[in-house]
Order: structure tokens, then C-alpha cells, then sequence
């Protein structure tokens, strides 16, 4: 005589199934969930696929491709964060860098932003910039640059005579002003730290590389010109990080600079 399989209700089948995934500690087809359940708790492959789905649906259970897993994939919002670090992109821009659909990153992008772990720039030129850190003004006046350039190249002003024009008209820096403490000013003029891979950032064109940049900044050390701080995790930091960053002669890392 054959055995029945004992009823289970939908509510101990979702149970089940959040217990089989938190034991199994990846992502898994639901194919590798039914084999990963007790025979005789086994439902019909088609009703637990439609468990599986609600499941996903109501966020206990996070869609990877064709797989399921208890926890989110995390991996494109690391990216964003990521590539935002040091530059505002938008959501195009993200997409193309990442190589992933517009859709996923816009929805990764607005988690982001709910958590406080990204900042959605105010709407320039139609369209939204995201970045890891919140806006300063150079932040929000650089896009404004880029198009006065781009309508001095249409007069057949070159980019290095209009930025000189732009000085004459704004006033230069007195003479021995040193470009870094000048950049300070102008990103903090409140007297705030500035996150140092953002002033690398700001004076690129004035330090072509990081050792000239590094050696500069340990120069206006040395002389008591400016104070700088070190990361309180370096052990965290990732390689391209720690790149932009400044080592402290401790095994950490200098990551942001303010004037004394």
C-alpha cells in the first residue's frame, strides 16, 4: 500500500522553504531547493515554483537570474557606490560603465538613495546626477563649466584660453597662493575637511600624476599648511581606494585634508 506524504499548509511550506535556502547559504535554482528538501515534505515541482515566486515577490526571497537567494545581490550597488566615489554620474552613464540594464540600475539607484548610501544631485541640464558623497558647490558649477567650455570651443576658444579668460574675469589667486590650499578654499570655504580622491580629482590638471600630487600635499604637511586625516578603517579600503588616497607611514591611509 502506498504511503501518503503528509499535508503541509502553504504558510509551513513557505517555512520550509526559507529554512532549505538559509541552510543551503546560496543562491540555487528552485530545481536545488526541491532536491534540497526532505523527501517527504516534497511538494509538486509546479506548486513550489509558484511558492518560490511569491515568495521573491514579497522580498523574503531575492531573484539572481534564473536562481534564489536569502539574501540581496549587493554586487551592482557596490559598483555604483563605487564608481560615484569620485565623480557624479547619472543613471545612463551608470549603465553604460556597468554594463547593466537601465532598469536594474535605476532600481538600484533609488535604494541607494533611501539609504542615505547615495546623493541624488538637483535636475542640471534635464538630467540627475548621482554621487557617493552629497554636493558642494564645485560639484554642482562643474557641469555648468563644462558647457561654457564647450560654447567657447564653438568660438574657437580653446579650453586652457578660456579657463585663463574665466580667471582674469573671476580674479586670480594672489600670487603664491599653492593650488591645493587654493582648491580647499574653494571646495570648503567653511573651513570643512575635504575628501582627498576629490581634490585629486579637482587639480588633475595641475598634478598629472599621483606621486607629484602626493609629493605636494606631504610638502604642505611638513610646513604646517594643512592637516590631514586618516581613514579609521583602512582594512576596508579596496585597492583603487586606497589609490586615491595618501599612505600615512602608520599602514593606513590619508583621506581627507583640511587647512590649518
Amino acid at each position: 500500500m502506498a504511503i501518503s506524504k503528509p499535508h503541509i499548509s502553504p504558510a509551513e511550506l513557505e517555512t520550509l522553504v526559507l529554512d532549505v535556502m538559509a541552510s543551503v547559504g546560496r543562491a540555487v535554482t528552485v530545481t536545488e531547493i526541491h532536491r534540497a528538501m526532505p523527501k517527504a515534505l516534497r511538494p509538486a515541482a509546479k506548486a513550489l515554483t509558484g511558492v518560490v515566486a511569491a515568495l521573491a515577490e514579497g522580498k523574503r526571497l531575492f531573484r539572481i537570474g534564473r536562481r534564489y537567494s536569502a539574501q540581496p545581490d549587493r554586487s551592482l550597488h557596490e559598483g555604483i557606490v563605487r564608481l560615484t566615489d569620485a565623480e557624479a554620474l547619472t543613471a545612463t552613464e551608470l549603465a553604460k560603465k556597468l554594463r547593466a540594464p537601465a532598469t536594474r540600475v535605476r532600481e538600484a539607484i533609488r535604494e541607494l538613495v533611501e539609504s542615505g548610501e547615495l546623493h541624488a544631485y538637483p535636475k542640471q541640464h534635464r538630467v540627475i546626477r548621482y554621487a557617493a558623497h552629497s554636493p558642494g558647490p564645485a560639484d554642482l558649477l562643474r557641469p555648468e563649466l563644462a558647457r561654457l567650455l564647450a560654447s567657447a570651443a564653438k568660438l574657437g576658444i580653446g579650453e586652457a584660453e578660456a579657463k585663463s579668460a574665466l580667471r582674469e574675469l573671476l580674479g586670480s589667486p594672489a600670487p603664491g597662493i599653492d593650488p591645493i590650499v587654493a582648491a580647499i578654499r574653494e571646495l570648503e570655504p567653511d573651513g570643512a575637511l575635504v575628501y582627498l580622491p576629490h581634490l585629486r580629482t579637482t587639480l588633475v590638471s595641475s598634478y598629472k600624476d599621483k606621486a607629484s600630487f602626493d609629493r605636494a600635499v606631504l610638502g604642505l604637511l611638513a610646513r604646517g599648511t594643512v592637516q590631514l586625516q586618516s581613514h579609521p578603517t583602512p582594512s576596508l579600503l579596496g585597492t583603487a581606494e586606497r589609490e586615491a588616497m595618501i599612505e600615512d607611514g602608520r599602514g593606513g591611509w590619508f583621506s581627507a585634508i583640511g587647512l590649518r
